[in-house]
Protein backbone atom coordinates (compact mmCIF):
# COMPACT_ATOMS: atom_id res chain seq x y z
CA UNK A 1 0.00 0.00 0.00
CA UNK A 2 1.07 3.43 -0.95
CA UNK A 3 0.57 6.15 1.61
CA UNK A 4 0.15 9.90 0.40
CA UNK A 5 0.94 11.52 3.88
CA UNK A 6 -0.38 14.63 4.96
CA UNK A 7 -0.95 16.26 8.05
CA UNK A 8 -4.00 15.10 9.04
CA UNK A 9 -2.99 11.33 8.14
CA UNK A 10 -0.31 11.88 10.62
CA UNK A 11 -2.66 13.29 13.29
CA UNK A 12 -5.34 10.62 12.58
CA UNK A 13 -2.46 8.02 12.79
CA UNK A 14 -0.90 9.76 16.28
CA UNK A 15 -4.45 9.86 17.27
CA UNK A 16 -5.25 6.45 16.86
CA UNK A 17 -1.57 5.11 18.65
CA UNK A 18 -2.85 7.63 21.73
CA UNK A 19 -6.31 5.90 22.22
CA UNK A 20 -4.95 2.29 21.49
CA UNK A 21 -2.38 3.24 24.31
CA UNK A 22 -5.35 4.89 26.84
CA UNK A 23 -7.76 1.74 26.45
CA UNK A 24 -4.60 -0.64 27.01
CA UNK A 25 -3.96 1.60 30.77
CA UNK A 26 -7.53 1.78 30.92
CA UNK A 27 -7.68 -2.30 30.93
CA UNK A 28 -4.88 -2.81 33.24
CA UNK A 29 -5.93 -0.78 35.43
CA UNK A 30 -9.75 -2.29 35.71
CA UNK A 31 -7.35 -5.90 35.72
CA UNK A 32 -5.35 -4.55 39.18
CA UNK A 33 -8.68 -2.99 40.76
CA UNK A 34 -10.18 -6.40 39.79
CA UNK A 35 -7.22 -8.32 41.46
CA UNK A 36 -7.44 -5.83 44.68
Amino acid sequence: MLFAWNNDDLILLVLKMLDLRLSIDQSELYLIEYKN
